[in-house]
């Protein structure tokens, strides 16, 4: 735990931003990421619409307002005085993978040129730019990138999507190079009761899908 000196001897966000693109009254990405987040990084969020429905249509929707949402971020990520160490993320995994292979990539791109504006030339130096604004990345695209750094082979996918969802997912990261042994999912729809899902039915689903 910081001391009570540190805590205050420093503004909010110091070392960094992280900018979350959140969908609809989806309530469960902001919570989950400030729980993992380093002392002095400070999370701050926007939403673009949905309707409630989780499903292939209402997902390929959510690509359109990324621009505008990023820019928003972006004013509030950009500092004169702090720097610019910022990132910021599409926070909706089946958004950004829901069109299939590079479909995260046009995403990013969308994203990153609406903040053009906002020069980051201290950006989190992990995430490759090609951007002169703030560099972006999409759940999907993190999703793979780490599993690639670790190394990982053969997966497993589980989440709370239907059927047709859960296809894309396969479909996607099988494209990506890895082989996708079997997908769980909960067969929710409705957005709202997917931000309901408790912890434990997350991990329930997630033993279902191991492969011995």
């Amino acid at each position: 735990m910081l001391k009570q000196k540190e805590v205050y001897d420093v503004p909010y966000g110091y070392r960094a931003k992280i900018g979350l693109v959140v969908v609809g009254p989806n309530l469960n990405p902001t919570p989950e990421i400030c729980r993992m987040i380093p002392d002095y990084v400070q999370v701050r969020e926007t939403r673009i619409h949905m309707n409630p429905v989780v499903n292939v249509e209402e997902c390929s929707k959510l690509s359109e307002p990324l621009g505008n949402a990023a820019g928003l971020l972006a004013e509030g990520l950009s500092s004169q005085i702090l720097g610019n160490r910022s990132a910021i993320a599409f926070a909706c995994t089946a958004g950004s993978l829901v069109g299939g292979p590079g479909w995260d990539k046009k995403e990013i791109a969308m994203m990153e040129n609406a903040t053009a504006d906002f020069a980051c030339a201290n950006a989190i130096p992990s995430m490759e730019s090609q951007s002169k604004g703030i560099p972006c990345t999409t759940t999907a695209t993190a999703a793979e990138e780490a599993m690639r750094f670790l190394g990982f082979k053969k997966i497993v996918i589980t989440g709370p999507y239907t059927e047709e969802l859960n296809e894309r997912f396969r479909i996607f990261y099988e494209d990506s190079g890895f082989q996708v042994l079997r997908v769980v999912g909960l067969g929710i729809e409705d957005l709202y009761e997917m931000g309901a899902t408790k912890p434990s039915q997350a991990y329930q689903s997630a033993m279902e899908a191991v492969v011995p």
